[in-house]
């Protein structure tokens, strides 16, 4: 598969945990460290936040060295079943090229990169597609890119996967800032039936991650990494994710807009792949 291709797909995937993601059920840990409870609470706090602004690094290493490295910079609202995303992408490599998305409840709109207006229609600046059509392809691939790309993407995917998963070895850490409390763990996602549907809230198939989780004076979570052995393609070397998500801003929603439908191209997953090679490179 040419770099085109995988960046693509990457991108494609970039829109696949936003309605969910809101929504993510209570943790199953359940276990009697003192500390677990209070971890969990500030966990479900921050998914169910009016709003917040996030900001992300992830980098996927591929053999000890790195393949892909994404920064994202989104807003998004936890609340209701609504979810609102705009994410300014830029992938370090293997492209460098940023990429303008934003998320309303269940659709996905790209803006047309200038290289590409000339194909839509005068007045068009973004092409739109629904989740369920992509579904299907999303949930067959394991690209590590695609996986770090829907990540990035979906700044609530990561707080609905801390509260579907299992958290155990809950740790004081050290290192956060004055008035920040630090926790380490380990993060077990369910497998099996139980687990079925992670794929679709773009949550990596991974069993176990470390996670680092910092919590501010607030009670509302500040800071989370995680950092997971990705399983390996058939002959492909083993991969890791690392990811870092800086979470501020909380009730600001001016990072929100409306997109005008008349300046949607509506319903075209073919041109959307298209306006997404093209705006990747």
């Amino acid at each position: 598969m040419s770099h085109l291709q995988k960046a693509g797909s990457a991108a494609a995937l970039l829109f696949v945990a936003g309605v969910a993601a809101a929504c993510g059920g209570s943790s199953s840990a359940g276990s009697t460290n003192p500390l677990q409870p209070k971890l969990e609470k500030a966990i479900a706090a921050t998914a169910s936040t009016p709003a917040a602004e996030a900001s992300l690094n992830e980098t996927v290493t591929s053999g000890g060295t790195t393949s892909m490295a994404l920064t994202a910079k989104a807003g998004f609202s936890g609340t209701g079943k609504q979810y609102v995303n705009n994410v300014a992408l830029q992938a370090t490599a293997p492209v460098k090229q940023s990429l303008q998305l934003s998320v309303a409840g269940s659709i996905l709109y790209v803006t047309v990169p200038p290289s590409l207006q000339a194909l839509v229609p005068s007045g068009i600046h973004y092409v739109s597609v629904s989740f369920p059509q992509m579904l299907t392809t999303l949930e067959q691939s394991g690209n590590a890119g695609e996986i770090a790309a829907g990540m990035a993407s979906q700044p609530a995917s990561i707080l609905s996967m801390l509260k579907l998963g299992k958290l155990s070895s809950v740790a004081q850490a050290s290192g956060a800032p004055s008035g920040t409390k630090a926790y380490s763990a380990l993060l077990a996602l369910p497998t099996g039936k139980a687990g079925a549907g992670l794929a679709a809230l773009g949550i990596p198939p991974f069993k176990t991650a470390h996670v680092s989780v910092w919590v501010g004076s607030d009670g509302l979570l500040s800071r989370v990494s995680i950092n997971a052995a990705l399983p390996a393609a058939s002959g492909s070397q083993k991969e890791s994710l690392n990811v870092t998500a800086v979470y501020s801003g909380f009730g600001n929603t001016s990072q929100f807009v409306t997109i005008p439908s008349s300046q949607v191209l509506p319903e075209s997953p073919s041109m959307l792949a298209s306006v997404l090679g093209g705006a990747l490179g």
